[in-house]
């Protein structure tokens, strides 16, 4: 399923230059933005499986072996459409990640670009964390197998990835870029793929935590906001990562690695 720089160069070409304003809305790129639209002719070039109506909803791919969703924001509106696609065929969300990026400013009255300077906040595979709450019920826990020999309801594909991101400069700052809104994300190259199809792929995204901590100790090792931590730790309880131990630290919950994932952190 992974691609390749080739792939991603093919697409760029295929989609042409369109960095801002954004490609106009027709049937195969209603609401979407340079970034999606890339990133669907890299799974899939024959654009006779794309936007294929599947249980009341549209799949991004439709193919023989599978459904591809390309999800470049928040998994939240996914949560309607996974339980119906996965009735039906294994599922692949793929998440970019913009693990360089170079940020531009665009004048909303005039059009005029500029800036291009490199964001000092590249996106780690772990961000994704807080995001499988939305889709946590279809996420395969079964971690005896290897891989190859399973067949997956959901599988989670996050595309690490340079990108030249367009801002409006339409914030409520003099400068206008406080509370400004994204225009674009134009891919410019490929560093590689995660997979997650287990528990176990996600516990390897885990920074190295200590014997027993609270909940404020896990966000502040995660580096998360505490209402994308508190996802986060329902999710890793939820996929049987961490646990409760009973015991408090004060009035703090102390929490631990289960046993097998403790294993994990020591090999």
């Amino acid at each position: 399923m992974s691609i390749g720089q080739e792939q991603l160069q093919q697409a760029l070409q295929h989609c042409g230059p369109d960095t801002f304003p954004a490609a106009p809305a027709t049937i195969g790129r209603l609401g979407e933005r340079t970034l999606h639209a890339v990133l669907k002719s890299c799974y899939e070039p024959d654009e006779r499986y794309h936007e294929q109506p599947v249980g009341g909803f549209v799949a991004d791919i439709l193919r023989p072996d599978g459904i591809i969703e390309i999800q470049t924001g928040s998994f939240y509106p996914l949560r309607r459409k996974i339980p119906e696609f996965v009735k039906l065929c294994p599922v692949t969300i793929v998440h970019p990640l913009s693990v360089q990026k170079r940020l531009w400013w665009v004048d909303p009255a005039t059009g005029a670009v500029s800036g291009g300077r490199k964001s000092p906040r590249p996106q780690r595979p772990l961000d994704l964390l807080p995001e499988l709450f939305w889709v946590i019920d279809w996420f395969d826990t079964v971690d005896s197998l290897p891989a190859e020999t399973q067949l997956f309801p959901l599988t989670v594909e996050l595309v690490l990835l340079s990108m030249q991101e367009y801002r409006l400069q339409d914030g409520y700052t003099r400068e206008g870029k406080a509370g400004s809104h994204r225009a674009n994300r134009v891919p410019s190259e490929l560093f590689g793929t995660v997979t997650l199809h287990t528990a176990a792929d996600v516990a390897k995204l885990l920074p190295t935590l200590p014997q027993q901590f609270t909940a404020s100790e896990l966000y502040k090792t995660l580096h998360f906001t505490r209402l994308r931590a508190n996802a986060a730790k329902k999710v890793l309880l939820r996929l049987d990562i961490i646990q409760s131990t009973g015991e408090k630290q004060g009035r703090a919950e102390l929490f631990s690695l289960t046993p097998k994932y403790k294993l994990l952190q020591t090999e």
